[in-house]
C-alpha cells in the first residue's frame, strides 16, 4: 500500500528534504483524473490517521465517566457507614477546625478557589471533547455516506482514467481520425470502410499502442469528435444521425480539418436541405448560374454563401474565386476585416464568411483545377439512412402528436445531459481541490447534494429513454412504408448510370412520397405502399 507520508504535500523548509513524495500538484500536471484518485486516497489516509486521536479521546472520556461513577459509589458507601465513625470523624474534623485560626482563612479560600478552577476547567474540557467527538462522528458519517454514494461513479471515473492513462493510447485514434478527414472525403462508402481498417493496420504496424476502444470498430468518428449532447442537438435540428450521415457531416462540421472550402458532390441534392437545417440562418442560398453580387455581399457582411448546381467547368475558369479559394484559413483564424481581390476589384471581407459548394457531379468527375483547391465530399446516404429519414418524415406528416412528444423528449434529454455533464465537472473539481472531506462538513454536504441532484437527473433521463423506446415501438408499424420508399429511391438514383436524364433529386422524390401518403388511405399501410410504388414508377 501507499504510506501517508508519500501522499501529503512536502513541507516547505530551507533544510534538506527526504526523497520526493507524490504531490497533488505533480499528479494534476500529469492528469486531472489521477489527481482525483490521489485526493480520494489522501482522504482515506487522513481518515485512518484521525482514528487514533479519536480513540484516545473516547478512552479519556470513558476514564472520566469511570472516575465519576467511582466517586458516586464512594459517596454512597460513606453514607452507609455507622454513625459512630461519622461522629468520631466529625469530632476529629471539629478538633482540626478548632486548631485553625482566622489567619488560615485566606489560605483555605485560595485552595478552594484553585480546586474550583480545576473543576471548571475539567468540565469545560469534557464539554469540548464531547463536542469534538460529536463533530468527528458527524463528519465521519457524512464523508462515509458521500463516499458510498460516489462508489458507482468512482468506477466509471477509474475506467475513464485507465482508458486515457497516457497520451500514447490516444495517438492511434487521433491519427486514424485525422487520416479519415484528410483523405476519405471523396471516397465511396465501401472505400471508406476499407480505409478504416488500413489506418488501424498502419498504426499497429508502426508499433503505436492501441487503446481498448478503437475508432471505427468500437466507437464511431462522430462519437470520437463530438459529445453526446452535440449529436443529440443535430437530431433536434432534424438532421440524420445514422453512422453514414454522421461521417459525411464530420467533413462539413470540422472546419479546421483542412485548408480548402468544402465541395459537396451529391447527385440527389440531399446535402442542400442538410446545409439549410444545419446553418439555420446567416446564409445566402443561390445557384451558381444566378450568382451576381451575392459573393461580395457575403464577403462584406460575413455571411455564409451556399452555391448549388455548380458548373465545374465554368468554376475552374471563374476568376472571382481565385483568392477566395486560397484565403480560407484567413477567414477561419482572422479576427479583423481584411481585403482580397474578387474578379477585377478589391473587396473588404469579414472573417465570418463561409463558402459551401454543391454539385451534382461525382468526385471523379470534378476537374483537377477545382479539386486542387476544394475539399471534395461524397455526400452519400445509404439505404438504411434513407429509410430512417423517410420514417421520420411520415411521422411528422401523419402523426404530429407523436412528433411533438418526441421533440419535447429530445429537448428535455439534451437539458438533462447538459446538467449531468455540469454536475459531474463540479464534483470532480470539488474532489480535486485541497479541501479535506473529514475536515469540512459544509463541503461534504455540498458534494452529497450534488450527487443527489446527479442521481435525480439520471432517473429523469431513464424515464425519458423509456418513453422514447415506447414511441419507437409505435413507429415500427409504419416501417414497411419507409422501407419500400427507401428501395424506390435507391433504385431511382442509380438510374442515372443508365442515362443522366433519369437523375432524380431527393426533394423530387419527397414530393412523390408526400403525395402518395396524402392521396391514400392512412389506416392501411399496404395501400400506402402500393400507392407509393405506383407513383414512383410513373414518375
Amino acid at each position: 500500500g501507499v504510506s501517508a507520508s508519500t501522499l501529503v504535500p512536502p513541507r516547505r523548509s530551507g533544510g534538506a528534504q527526504g526523497p520526493p513524495g507524490l504531490t497533488i500538484a505533480g499528479v494534476r500536471y500529469s492528469s486531472e483524473d489521477a489527481a482525483v484518485l490521489l485526493q480520494y486516497t489522501i482522504a482515506i489516509v487522513e481518515y485512518t490517521q484521525l482514528c487514533g486521536p479519536l480513540q484516545i479521546a473516547k478512552e479519556r472520556l470513558q476514564n472520566l465517566q469511570d472516575e465519576i461513577e467511582e466517586s458516586e459509589r464512594m459517596e454512597k458507601e460513606q453514607e452507609i457507614e455507622p454513625e459512630e465513625p461519622q461522629i468520631s470523624l466529625l469530632d476529629h474534623v471539629e478538633e482540626e477546625e478548632e486548631e485553625l485560626g482566622p489567619n488560615d482563612l485566606p489560605i483555605i479560600q485560595g485552595e478552594v478557589d484553585r480546586l474550583q478552577e480545576e473543576f471548571d476547567e475539567a468540565v469545560m474540557e469534557k464539554h469540548r471533547l464531547e463536542n469534538e467527538l460529536h463533530n468527528c462522528h458527524e463528519r465521519l458519517r457524512a464523508a462515509t455516506e458521500t463516499i458510498k454514494s460516489l462508489r458507482e461513479q468512482e468506477l466509471l471515473w477509474q475506467q475513464s482514467v485507465e482508458e486515457n492513462s497516457s497520451n500514447a493510447l490516444l495517438l492511434a485514434n487521433c491519427i486514424a481520425a485525422s487520416a479519415f478527414l484528410t483523405y476519405c472525403g471523396p471516397m465511396s462508402l465501401d472505400a471508406r470502410n476499407s480505409m478504416y481498417e488500413f489506418f488501424l493496420h498502419v498504426c499497429e504496424h508502426y508499433g503505436l499502442p492501441l487503446p481498448n476502444k478503437l475508432l471505427y470498430r468500437d466507437i464511431t468518428l462522430a462519437n470520437f469528435l463530438y459529445t453526446d449532447v452535440q449529436i443529440k442537438q443535430l437530431e433536434l435540428q432534424r438532421l440524420p444521425i445514422n453512422p453514414v450521415a454522421l461521417d459525411s457531416s464530420c467533413f462539413v462540421m470540422e472546419t479546421m480539418s483542412n485548408n480548402s472550402w468544402v465541395l459537396l458532390c451529391d447527385p440527389t441534392s440531399r446535402a442542400i436541405p442538410w446545409l439549410l437545417d444545419y446553418l439555420q440562418d446567416g446564409f445566402i442560398l443561390t445557384k451558381y448560374n444566378d450568382l451576381k453580387s451575392q459573393l461580395e455581399t457575403c464577403l462584406t457582411e460575413g455571411l455564409s454563401l451556399i452555391l448549388t448546381d455548380i458548373d465545374l467547368q465554368q468554376l475552374a475558369k471563374d476568376t472571382r474565386f481565385d483568392h477566395v479559394f486560397r484565403r480560407r484559413m484567413s477567414f477561419l483564424t482572422g479576427k479583423a476585416p481584411f481585403k482580397i481581390i474578387v474578379g477585377s476589384h478589391e473587396v473588404e471581407c469579414r472573417p465570418g464568411f463561409r463558402l459551401y459548394m454543391h454539385t451534382t457531379c461525382l468526385p471523379h468527375e470534378v476537374p483537377d483545377e477545382v479539386a486542387a483547391y476544394t475539399a471534395m465530399v461524397n455526400f452519400y446516404q445509404d439505404r438504411s439512412g434513407i429509410e430512417a429519414e423517410l420514417l421520420d418524415r411520415f411521422i411528422r406528416l401523419e402523426k404530429t402528436r407523436v412528433q411533438d412528444e418526441r421533440t419535447n423528449l429530445a429537448q428535455e434529454k439534451i437539458s438533462n445531459m447538459e446538467r449531468l455533464a455540469l454536475l459531474e465537472d463540479q464534483m470532480l473539481n470539488l474532489l480535486a481541490s485541497d479541501t479535506r472531506l473529514l475536515n469540512n462538513l459544509a463541503v461534504t454536504k455540498k458534494l452529497a447534494d450534488m450527487k443527489k441532484q446527479f442521481d435525480e437527473t439520471q432517473d429523469s433521463q431513464q424515464k425519458i429513454e423509456v418513453s422514447e423506446a415506447a414511441i419507437r415501438r409505435n413507429c415500427e408499424q409504419f416501417r414497411t412504408i419507409a422501407t419500400r420508399a427507401a428501395v424506390l429511391f435507391d433504385a431511382s438514383r442509380h438510374m442515372r448510370e443508365i442515362n443522366s436524364c433519369y437523375q432524380i433529386s431527393f426533394d423530387q422524390f419527397l414530393a412523390v412520397f408526400d403525395a402518395a401518403i396524402k392521396h391514400s388511405e392512412r389506416a392501411s399501410t399496404d395501400t400506402v405502399v402500393d400507392r407509393l410504388t405506383y407513383s414512383a414508377y410513373m414518375t
